[in-house]
């Protein structure tokens, strides 16, 4: 059983601020001082390594390769962001903190000086993709650009907690769900004051088509992680037990909704969320066929297209009179979208 905890903390992803919360979840003690990569090489002996990090039941850092080594014996946690604001972030880092190793080459740079910059890809381009890559055990530059994104892939389906960052404080709800701990009351945002004088993501729209086009692999990437995680989310949330946890009734109708929606996450999780209340399908709600027409339009007008006929179908199965169920449900039948039950 694995008992001990490797977080891969990619730069610009809340790391700080998740390391913080899973040292309170898990109440961890015994955690190691070495913070990345660079500073294990610089400290430890290659032939050493493996010995030193396998003696703490909690790692955490800017880790490029070495839990390629503990796949089986300690469990990982991995936060994924979407590419262009990652790097806008790392941008305004590397920029605004003179301690930073890469500080030295983006001084007097604008950012697409910087997505150029050799000493700078590592961190500007595909940068979630190469930790991903390097932690399966592989090297990146010996890799195709095929091979690099189905290792990312396969090694997302294999980590034990996944979170996003956009929805941060769902993603420490469920690892704690997950883990059989207690939530915790509050998901403070740490390490802000480097980058919160920086440009805004809304200040740099006009650079996202170039930030995509040196990030393809991680805009790969961070699909595959929403997919992951939102069945993660929709499989925790379909448990009686989690409801209550949370103070959610799951047989309240009529509050249902509005709980969730004040809930802090995602507009595009809350659907997929409702979408997952399949329990909803008793007899215990007089008009369970409106209640799951609504959870169908909640999640169309979410792009989320197949939860939504899913949703439209029960409608149907429980009043197929009403031809407004029909008619949503005739159209998704017709996309070839809807194969639930």
């Amino acid at each position: 059983m694995k008992s001990k905890i490797f977080f891969i903390h990619i730069r610009k992803t809340a790391g700080t601020s998740a390391r913080k919360a899973l040292k309170d979840i898990f109440q961890i003690e015994n955690e190691c001082i070495i913070r990345s990569e660079w500073e294990l090489k610089a400290k430890i002996p290659a032939e050493d390594r493996v010995k030193y990090l396998e003696s703490f039941d909690f790692i955490s850092g800017h880790f490029t390769s070495s839990y390629s080594n503990f796949i089986n014996i300690m469990k990982s946690v991995l936060f994924i962001r979407d590419p262009v604001a990652r790097v806008i972030s790392a941008y305004n880092h590397i920029q605004a903190d003179s301690t930073d190793p890469l500080h030295q080459f983006s001084i007097g740079k604008s950012l697409e000086e910087c997505l150029e910059t050799e000493e700078l890809i590592e961190e500007m381009s595909n940068s979630q993709t190469r930790y991903l890559v390097g932690n399966s055990g592989y090297d990146y530059n010996e890799l195709d650009d095929n091979a690099r994104i189905q290792i990312a892939k396969d090694f997302l389906g294999k980590v034990d907690f996944l979170g996003l960052t956009e929805a941060f404080s769902t993603s420490i709800s469920l690892f704690a769900i997950m883990a059989g701990k207690d939530i915790p009351d509050s998901f403070p945002v740490l390490n802000k004051k480097i980058t919160e004088k920086g440009s805004k993501k809304s200040d740099l729209i006009g650079y996202s088509q170039l930030i995509l086009s040196k990030n393809r692999l991680d805009l790969e990437v961070y699909e595959a992680a929403k997919e992951i995680f939102n069945e993660r989310v929709a499989d925790v949330l379909s448990t009686y037990a989690f409801y209550k946890s949370i103070n959610i009734d799951p047989l309240d109708f009529d509050k249902v909704n509005d709980q969730l929606v004040s809930l802090s996450i995602n507009d595009n999780i809350k659907s997929y969320l409702l979408a997952s209340l399949n329990f909803y399908g008793t007899k215990v709600h007089p008009d369970i066929a409106r209640f799951f027409y609504r959870l169908g339009v909640e999640c169309e007008s979410a792009g989320l297209a197949k939860q939504a006929g899913l949703n439209f179908k029960k409608a149907v199965v429980r009043n197929p009179s009403n031809e407004i169920f029909k008619k949503k449900l005739a159209l998704y039948t017709m996309k070839n979208i809807c194969n639930g039950k």
